[in-house]
């Protein structure tokens, strides 16, 4: 079975003006964004090993870990953090270590020096950017978003498009597929880390500025990955209540809370997974 039979979006109604696009339910293992870009970077390629990197709430190591352990091919994952780090409290590091991945704990600080090392140490490994961040990633968004818009026409009225934005590649491949289309749509991203200088930065890596001007960046949880706080889970419980999704509180959180802040009544919010966060303690 390859992965792409799986990457099947859920689409809730919320009202005539509000619509969710759910990617958690688009693999019955671990669904969500960084299973659809790495679907698209690796393909049916076969790696004599995969590096890669992420925190410690990280989707994107899970999904490595997982297209290794299918294809039977080693992974090794090394995981940013300035702490020490009790695997057992995180449900993506156990879940990748029971998927037989390699964890490897890294300061930040050290991280650029770490990953080149591993990348001389292993060279047959195939490196994938942290959050499946590269053009193949983008286009696995692109291809996706334009499904959506066939499947349903409807949508292509909106006026914007809300989701969280991490290293932005999956907000930048569904505005290539709105600047293709000729939509007025704005892709408005909630920053779960960086802020909004940042974002724009990394965002001109992969696209010119007539689409720039479509992308909007709220910065206001910037440096605040990672952060919980407690009325996070009446949020939570109500936005449960209303779409009958539970957003993780470390990415998805974000964008709901900005939802009722702002009071978005109208467009498209995108969940994009991250589901396992939410067995955190």
């Amino acid at each position: 079975m390859d992965l792409q039979e799986n990457l099947k979006t859920t689409h809730v109604e919320v009202s005539n003006t509000l619509s969710v696009l759910d990617e958690s339910s688009n693999s019955p293992f671990c669904g969500g964004n960084k299973v659809r870009k790495l679907n698209r970077i690796l393909g049916q390629e076969r790696s004599k090993g995969l590096l890669t990197f992420g925190s410690k709430y990280s989707s994107h190591c899970l999904a490595v870990a997982y297209w290794g352990a299918k294809h039977d091919c080693p992974v090794r994952l090394l995981v940013l953090d300035e702490e020490e780090i009790d695997t057992r409290r995180f449900p993506h590091l156990v879940l990748s270590k029971r998927l037989g991945a390699d964890l490897i704990f890294v300061p930040n600080a050290q991280a650029y020096e770490r990953i080149t090392g591993e990348q001389v140490k292993f060279p047959g490994y195939r490196w994938i950017p942290g959050g499946g961040h590269c053009m193949a990633g983008l286009e696995a968004y692109k291809a996706w978003f334009l499904s959506v818009l066939s499947e349903y026409p409807e949508l292509r009225t909106r006026t914007k498009v809300v989701l969280p934005y991490g290293t932005g590649t999956t907000a930048l491949g569904i505005l290539a597929a709105i600047r293709e289309e000729g939509l007025s749509m704005r892709v408005i991203g909630v920053s779960v880390s960086r802020d909004r200088i940042r974002c724009l930065t990394a965002a001109r890596e992969f696209i010119d500025e007539a689409s720039i001007k479509f992308l909007q960046i709220d910065d206001r949880y910037s440096g605040r990955y990672g952060e919980r706080e407690r009325h996070h889970d009446a949020i939570r419980m109500r936005f449960l209540k209303r779409t009958g999704i539970l957003p993780d509180p470390v990415y998805n959180v974000r964008v709901v809370e900005y939802l009722y802040e702002e009071n978005v009544t109208e467009g498209i919010l995108v969940h994009t997974g991250g589901q396992l966060n939410n067995l955190l303690l």
